[in-house]
């Protein structure tokens, strides 16, 4: 099988609607992928987002999207700052200035992004990992996670996050084996169960 990697973009919007749906009518368990509209998706082809997928010839078969979180909701990096010390990221000026004291004061449940990169911390997200029935068990997800990491450093992102479904055995045993470290388990988009992940770059 000789698949292409490409990035995909606004003239590829109707091959990722299709694959989205396709995959989504596939999955007996419908919440273990969100149903993500055709204005998200449009979102992903655009910058400063870049989605990547493989191709059959002229065949879509699967996806995954670097994502720069535009609303609280889509912000997953603030629910995992908190659990790490700030040091370790190394681009503080004051950083001896650092102690417990001074953590504590920041409402990580509330940081936004420009919060975040004054502490050093430039994130972004994996998201919207899609294969294609029969394309699945050729260590596609994985490789689409390491090209988008590859992206995400070029660009200066120091930290990537990500969410899936607790159930979702496959997705989470595919970051955890590329080196995501569990945060926590909570409620997203509308009422789905999802756990946390997180890599530092």
């Amino acid at each position: 099988m000789n698949l292409q990697l490409r990035q995909c973009t606004i003239t590829d919007f109707q091959a990722v609607v299709e694959l989205n749906e396709t995959v989504y009518a596939s999955l007996p368990d419908k919440s273990v992928l969100r149903h993500n509209s055709s204005e998200m998706i449009a979102s992903c082809l655009v910058e400063p987002n870049v989605t990547l997928g493989f191709w059959d010839d002229e065949r879509l078969v699967a996806i995954g999207v670097l994502y720069v979180p535009q609303c609280i909701e889509e912000d997953h990096a603030h629910d995992v700052v908190g659990l790490f010390d700030l040091r370790t990221f190394g681009h503080l000026d004051s950083l001896t200035l650092w102690d417990a004291e001074r953590s504590r004061s920041i409402d990580f449940e509330t940081i936004g992004l420009e919060e975040l990169e004054k502490l050093g911390i430039k994130a972004a997200n994996q998201k919207l990992f899609l294969v294609r029935e029969g394309y699945r068990g050729q260590g596609l997800q994985r490789k689409l996670i390491r090209e988008i990491e590859k992206i995400a450093v070029a660009r200066g992102y120091n930290l990537l996050c990500t969410t899936c479904a607790p159930n979702n055995t496959f997705s989470i045993n595919n970051f955890l084996k590329e080196g995501y470290a569990y945060a926590k388990t909570e409620e997203k988009y509308g009422g789905l169960m999802r756990n946390l992940y997180y890599k530092k770059l």
